[in-house]
């Protein structure tokens, strides 16, 4: 636990950023395996079943990371004004809700598999496999739900160090068992998914394991708790911030049908591309992380002329952070692409390296936006947020659909780039909570 509202706030931002930034790379990483096995292993179609379902699984997401971003604001505050015990009860009633709510979720879409691969119209080629390796999945996004509350909860108190661990525990797991499941039982995407299901009940029991350590430092009760009030908070965090993380999502859910369409090359060097832009994700989000946890025991503190601080030198660290990747990915496109396949001649490749030169230039812009976004969340300030969302998605759907795709994905990486332009619009750097 740490208080981060104190000291030299670059160093702090950066040294709480870095644990996160770690994390999400080592998450991206072990997807990235999968990736790399699926498409040297067991063949280039398999790039096509793992990437045709991926936007609808973020989509369902949405749900649970929106919950997430509500304990660790409200926690942060709690925290900053030393209300323990309030955290522990927090914690607690968000893992009830979201265990019976993601539970339920999970199995309608289970059971209506069918209707949705439909309509994200998954070529026939694939369909079987895919369908199984997204019902497989659905139960690791379950359980994935669950400690993810557990991951914000630590953050907001400080504790960057336990996703980096935590990630670094499933990672292997995960890594291990795709290689036993698909060299050794030739188990195919079938293996995948299921390496994935066990690697994350194994960070869901560290999970566990770390909330009982913490019941035991802030002497708190084993019990479980129910709270009215930190709900009733929750929901009106959450909720809106679920919400906008649906409309963002709902983007790619209406973009992939059209991108499936073209057929099975398009799918998996969109694929591709998509895990290309994670990395960056994991390194830019990291730092918003880091701010919407300083914002939020700032909030706490009521030390409100942080809020500027944490918000310049945010950017500064993205743009810092990030740079390197990007000139590596302008530098050698194709080479970075041939990680994932072994055919020199890959019909995919050339969707996927289209997505560097089209939609790299506006990452600026994703930043920009991002980091905005975290700060209003935890801030408790979110309508912005939304609205900002919806023209998103809006202008991507439209873009793509509108513009004429001269060649490969063209309309989809440049609606994509396009859109990230109006993430900033009607957006100011700072507020004041009184």
């Amino acid at each position: 636990m740490k208080d981060i509202t104190s000291g030299h706030t670059f160093k702090t931002l950066l040294l709480f950023s870095i644990p996160l930034i770690l994390s999400g790379l080592l998450s991206r990483t072990y997807n990235l395996i999968d990736l790399i096995i699926a498409g040297k292993t067991i063949g280039e179609t398999a790039l096509s079943v793992l990437g045709c379902s991926t936007t609808f699984i973020q989509f369902l997401s949405a749900i649970f990371w929106g919950f997430g971003i509500a304990v660790s604001t409200i926690c942060g505050e709690l925290f900053g004004q030393k209300k323990h015990k309030d955290i522990l009860t927090t914690i607690k009633t968000s893992l009830l809700v979201v265990t019976f709510f993601m539970a339920i979720l999970c199995v309608i879409c289970i059971i209506i598999a069918d209707p949705i691969m439909d309509f994200l119209k998954v070529d026939e080629a694939i369909r079987s496999d895919a369908k199984l390796y997204f019902q497989i999945y659905l139960v690791s996004l379950f359980i994935q739900s669950i400690f993810y509350q557990i991951i914000c909860a630590f953050q907001s108190i400080g504790d960057s160090r336990f996703p980096l661990l935590n990630t670094l525990v499933t990672s292997v797991v995960n890594i291990a068992l795709d290689l036993i499941f698909v060299y050794c039982f030739n188990l195919g995407v079938l293996g995948l998914a299921i390496a994935t299901v066990i690697a994350s009940v194994i960070g869901l029991i560290y999970g566990v394991i770390k909330v009982f350590l913490l019941i035991k430092k802030f002497q708190g009760t084993y019990k479980f708790e129910f709270s009215a009030k930190y709900l009733l908070s929750m929901f009106k965090i959450g909720i809106p911030c679920i919400l906008q993380q649906c409309s963002l999502y709902a983007s790619s859910v209406f973009v992939q049908p059209y991108i499936n369409n073209l057929g099975k090359e398009a799918t998996g060097g969109y694929s591709i591309s998509m895990n290309l832009n994670l990395f960056l994700d994991a390194i830019y989000h990291g730092v918003a992380r880091s701010i919407q946890t300083f914002a939020s025991q700032s909030k706490g503190k009521k030390k409100y002329s942080n809020y500027d601080k944490g918000n310049y030198y945010g950017f500064l660290l993205m743009f810092i952070l990030c740079a390197p990747l990007i000139i590596l990915y302008f530098a050698i496109p194709k080479e970075i692409c041939m990680l994932f396949i072994t055919n020199q001649e890959s019909t995919s490749i050339p969707y996927a390296i289209q997505y560097v030169y089209v939609t790299l230039p506006f990452i600026p812009f994703l930043f920009i936006g991002n980091l905005l976004h975290s700060f209003y969340k935890s801030v408790e300030a979110v309508k912005s947020v939304l609205i900002s969302t919806i023209i998103f998605s809006l202008a991507r759907i439209g873009f793509t659909y509108l513009i004429p795709n001269i060649d490969h994905l063209f309309s989809v990486y440049i609606g994509l780039g396009l859109a990230y332009s109006t993430l900033p619009a009607g957006m100011e750097t700072t507020v004041k909570i009184n």
